[in-house]
């Protein structure tokens, strides 16, 4: 199955990309595309949201373009990992 949901995190901080590999490693169906929130797909899929905003937390977005931010992303993004 091709990555349908975007994470998007913040490149530059540790815990950030420790917890990114926690969650691809559990994602075996491979449903998480993994993103930097410092590249230019992040502008695009966070297009609206400020730079402050977008640099406070971990964003989540769906293929429907809903955008689930900070620890609103962690329930949908559980559901998208095998149990």
């Amino acid at each position: 199955m091709a990555a349908d949901h975007v994470l998007l995190y913040d490149a530059d901080c540790g815990f950030c990309r420790w917890s990114l590999d926690k969650f691809l490693s559990r994602d075996r169906d491979g449903r998480i595309r993994a993103v930097p929130l410092q590249s230019p797909e992040a502008d695009v899929l966070l297009k609206g949201m400020d730079v402050k905003t977008k640099m406070a937390s971990w964003h989540l977005v769906k293929p429907d373009g809903t955008v689930y931010s900070a620890g609103a992303a962690v329930a949908p993004l559980l559901r998208l990992l095998p149990r």
